[in-house]
């Protein structure tokens, strides 16, 4: 029996700006904004594929054919694939390489035969299967499925001529959105793209947003309105007099990134993006998604007020000095180890803490309660702890962009130190009185197990 080579994709993310819809360069605040859009051209992303597995299908003129097979494509992101063919009752694997022209947005494809498979994207977005028509070699159609869950039925389905299962919808929600900030880029294909941007949405409760586009260089806002559909999921943003936004999901949300992938349409032209939702970090991610870089992982939630585990190290530098904080003891009394390196040489010492109903203290090796660590976030005035709470603002050190409480603590001396934390992440800077500044430059974050 002949053996059909069939691939697949998942959404081709080819917008051009940023944001909800595009970026602007300009530096302005208003309440209307004239929208213009470019013809887009259908592309593969390297996010669409590595680490997924793409279901292909030859669809059928004929009802039920019996004999119809499908193939699925899984794409790892060393730039091999592992095809298996003629599912279900033939399988044929086969181990191959692909790349992606950052250009044109082809995938090209190659096994054994020195002819390489250029695969080519027909439509701009996902149908209600969420699959793409695809064209090979300019000859084969394909169809390519990319739901995780039922893309292998809907191939099946797809080549025997019978019912395709549409993929569940994925559906925008109040609760996800209301007093919320949205960090939203286009993807990027090429590695650490110049002046890349993001914008930054703000949903309220009365129906009314601000996205601010052209971050971090060249800001500018706009106020709107918006709507989700209870029954689709669909949100609709509206600004001033211009035509409605339709946004709508294409994928599920990624637990590692806490984002999702949406398609945007104003006048019948599609565009995409990825949404970041972390609170803490989403602008970090959405500017590393923008610039083509890699895109740091959301910061877990956590209870505890030292959630975490050995391994985790935080990199400091001032004027004079690079300050290393690492967790080398995550039982209590939990242990940080940290290591300061100036001209002079290097010192070692060892901070202890002791987490006390949700409150963090220092302590010293035999777990006895010192003073306390961090404040109490949610009450301003804290003078006989010698904290004072500012409130929380967005701040951006070489270690990324945050969202973090700003505080002053004063020592005994009468000293005020200025510092902006980020619960269950670390400290991001301190601010000393003489007005020098001690930044986070890199970080590595882990969790404790619960």
């Amino acid at each position: 029996m002949a053996v059909c080579r069939c691939f697949l994709t998942i959404l081709a993310l080819v917008i051009s700006g940023c944001g909800i819809i595009g970026s602007d360069s300009s530096t302005a605040t208003t309440t209307s904004t004239a929208t213009t859009t470019t013809p887009q051209v259908p592309m593969f992303t390297q996010s669409e594929l590595v680490g997924k597995t793409i279901y292909s299908a030859t669809p059928s003129a004929l009802f039920l054919n019996t004999k119809a097979s499908y193939a699925s494509t899984s794409f790892k992101a060393d730039g091999t694939l592992t095809r298996v063919s003629g599912l279900p009752a033939s399988p044929l694997t086969e181990s191959g390489t692909f790349s992606i022209d950052n250009t044109t947005g082809v995938l090209t494809i190659t096994f054994d035969s020195p002819t390489p498979l250029k695969v080519v994207k027909t439509a701009l977005a996902a149908d209600s299967y969420n699959s793409f028509p695809v064209k090979i070699n300019n000859t084969v159609i394909e169809q390519w499925f990319f739901d995780q869950t039922i893309g292998a039925s809907q191939a099946l389905a797809s080549a025997q001529g019978a019912t395709i299962p549409v993929t569940q919808k994925i559906l925008f929600t109040q609760s996800e959105l209301l007093g919320k900030t949205i960090y939203s880029a286009v993807p990027s294909n090429i590695f650490l793209v110049a002046n890349a941007s993001y914008a930054a949405t703000t949903f309220k409760a009365d129906g009314t947003l601000t996205r601010v586009s052209g971050l971090p260089s060249s800001a500018r806002t706009d106020r709107g309105t918006y709507s989700i559909d209870l029954t689709t999921g669909v949100l609709t943003i509206t600004f001033g007099s211009d035509p409605p936004i339709i946004v709508v999901k294409t994928a599920n949300s990624d637990p590692v990134l806490n984002s999702n992938l949406v398609t945007t349409t104003v006048n019948a032209s599609t565009q995409a993006e990825q949404w970041f939702f972390d609170q803490v970090i989403g602008a970090s991610q959405a500017l590393a998604c923008a610039q083509g870089a890699t895109i740091p992982s959301t910061i877990p939630v956590s209870a505890s007020a030292f959630p975490f585990d050995t391994g985790t190290i935080w990199t400091y530098k001032n004027a004079t000095s690079t300050i290393v904080d690492s967790v080398t003891s995550s039982s209590t009394p939990f242990q940080v180890t940290r290591t300061t390196t100036n001209a002079a040489g290097s010192i070692t010492e060892f901070i202890y803490y002791i987490d006390l109903n949700g409150r963090l203290y220092y302590s010293n090796a035999n777990s006895v309660t010192g003073s306390l660590a961090l404040p109490d976030f949610q009450t301003t005035a804290q003078s006989a702890s010698a904290y004072t709470v500012l409130g929380q603002e967005s701040i951006t050190v070489t270690a990324g962009i945050f969202t973090a409480w700003k505080y002053t603590q004063t020592d005994s001396g009468g000293n005020v130190k200025t510092k902006w934390y980020v619960p269950g992440f670390g400290l991001v800077r301190t601010a000393e009185s003489d007005g020098s500044m001690t930044d986070l430059q890199t970080y590595t974050i882990k969790i404790r197990p619960k």
